[in-house]
């Protein structure tokens, strides 16, 4: 079975849900004995959809075609498709009141292949009511009704099927500016990046399909930046790891010069000891050098007699 990728919508019709223009019952509407668990695609009143082809919505395989018993009032003849999405994630849609099933059991189904046609089986007015739910495991022929099943239950198992396929909307021509592309392959472009999650976050990759070619140019805009930023950053450290070492560099000499300034300290205290020391042994020659010889007997003698001849 395809993935579930886009989605068509599985009627022609006129209006939008939740305003005065669309005709039927919109998601989760009170009906006066329920929340309406689906949506009712309908061009208005009457039976002008009577006979008109239902679509399938997306890719899938055709679980269950129920024919209407012509009694009971209800769903009449309705089909369930089973679509995988690419995240996974099972999801039903269920398209109700039909006037003819055309398609068969227990087959795979490509988007907009024919369901069957509009009608009115289960005793309603022509329209298509279709409901998208998960695999709640509540039967073919299920329906949700009070007081079992709040609105909460409701909107926690169902989703609106307008949204959901305006949300994966196909079409064959390119909008404007636009690129169509598969979420999956569009995350395996930007796995590479190093900023995967923030692009994730910036362009709101989730359930889209279509990718706006600015955003993509704001992207590679953005990418550069920060790459730009790297680099700066880059830069910044190798400078900084620069002065770092330059600094340690320095810190090394000063270690060096410290040392030699102590080794010089140690050789000056030395010098000036030995020079004091010098200058104690000079001022004990020159204390000694003022001192006079004292004279022998005999040259006193001589000294005396020279001094009385004289």
């Amino acid at each position: 079975m395809k993935n579930l990728v886009y989605c068509v919508q599985p009627m022609n019709f006129m209006g939008i849900p939740n305003t005065t223009s669309w005709a039927g019952y919109d998601y989760l509407q009170w009906t006066g004995d329920t929340y309406h668990p689906g949506l009712d695609y309908n061009y208005g009143a009457g039976e002008e959809d009577k006979g008109k082809p239902v679509l399938c919505i997306g890719n899938g395989f055709v679980e269950k075609c129920i024919t209407w018993d012509g009694v009971t009032k209800g769903f009449g003849n309705h089909v369930f498709v089973k679509h995988t999405l690419e995240d996974g994630s099972v999801w039903y849609s269920h398209y109700c009141h039909l006037d003819s099933i055309t398609c068969a059991e227990g087959v795979d189904i490509d988007m907009g292949a024919e369901i069957g046609k509009c009608g009115g089986s289960g005793g309603w007015p022509s329209h298509l009511h279709m409901e998208l739910r998960k695999p709640i495991g509540k039967g073919y022929a299920f329906w949700p009704k009070p007081p079992d099943y709040t609105k909460e239950w409701i909107a926690a198992n169902y989703t609106d099927p307008y949204g959901f396929i305006e949300k994966r909307k196909y079409t064959t021509q390119p909008i404007e500016n636009t690129l169509p592309v598969k979420k999956s392959d569009f995350e395996n472009l930007v796995r590479k990046s190093t900023i995967y999650d923030k692009v994730r976050v910036k362009l709101d990759v989730e359930d889209s399909e279509t990718i706006i070619l600015a955003e993509i140019d704001k992207l590679i805009e953005y990418e550069d930046k920060v790459h730009q930023q790297e680099i700066q950053l880059n830069e910044v450290q190798a400078k900084a790891t620069e002065f770092a070492n330059q600094a340690a560099d320095k810190a090394q000499e000063l270690v060096n010069l410290r040392k030699d300034m102590d080794e010089i300290k140690i050789k000056l205290d030395s010098a000036i000891q030995d020079n004091s020391e010098l200058r104690k042994s000079i001022q004990e020659l020159q204390a000694q050098s003022t001192v006079q010889p004292i004279k022998s007997w005999w040259e006193q003698l001589l000294d005396a007699i020279f001094k009385k001849g004289g």
